[in-house]
């Protein structure tokens, strides 16, 4: 527990920090912030501030007709570690612009002799957004999963379906890693990272997030 509570003694101020520009990056899609130089990120090269994600997998297929989740996720697992991703096994326990949840889906079963199966690969993030608060009204907010992006396909078989969504899992993932080292490039993400060198690298699990906060309870 020492060495949890040591890792995560500055993450008040990080956690602060990784909110306020994880809004930032929500707001500024539209402004600039100043003449001099451009600092608005689009979606797609915020996706250079990644650095951690949760690999959620979802297994609703019956009948045998998808038998290697366990096969497919240990592949995507690597690929996202041999790109600088760190890959958390727990649910992260703060989804925001660095730490993204990375969804594979698939449902179906078997219709007579053949397998018929749907699959979704997706990218999640946490969003939140504010509203009134003008003129001494009350102020409104609301926040949630906001999918960044999704790709689906529907699979048959006669066998297993096994082959067909490694291939579409695989497949979306490598494009997903691709256009991170394309945003790790632009010029916004590298000059974000320039400002704030530390940004992202302690991104807690939940487990370790709620243990940290019942030792801090318990030490106050």
């Amino acid at each position: 527990m020492a060495k949890l509570l040591g890792r995560f003694a500055p993450l008040g101020k990080r956690i602060a920090l990784m909110s306020a520009f994880s809004a930032l990056i929500c707001l500024a899609l539209g402004d600039s912030v100043n003449a001099d130089t451009d600092r608005r990120m689009s979606q797609d090269e915020a996706l250079g501030l990644i650095t951690t994600v949760n690999i959620d997998v979802s297994d609703e297929v019956s009948d045998r007709c998808w038998t290697n989740a366990s096969s497919i996720e240990a592949k995507l697992r690597l690929l996202f570690e041999q790109n600088e991703i760190k890959v958390e096994k727990d649910e992260l326990a703060f989804l925001v612009a660095a730490a993204r949840s990375v969804s594979v889906r698939a449902w179906g079963y078997r219709t007579g002799s053949v397998c018929v199966v749907g699959a979704t690969f997706a990218l999640r993030h946490w969003a939140s957004s504010n509203m009134g608060g003008i003129d001494g009204l009350p102020e409104f907010s609301a926040s949630g999963l906001v999918v960044a992006f999704s790709n689906s396909a529907v699979l048959s078989s006669k066998v297993n379906a096994n082959q067909q969504l490694m291939e579409f899992f695989e497949s979306n993932a490598t494009n997903l890693v691709a256009d991170i080292i394309s945003a790790r490039r632009s010029d916004v993400i590298r000059l974000f990272k320039n400002t704030y060198p530390h940004y992202g690298q302690e991104i807690p699990t939940q487990k370790e997030w709620e243990e940290y906060l019942s030792d801090f309870s318990s030490r106050n």
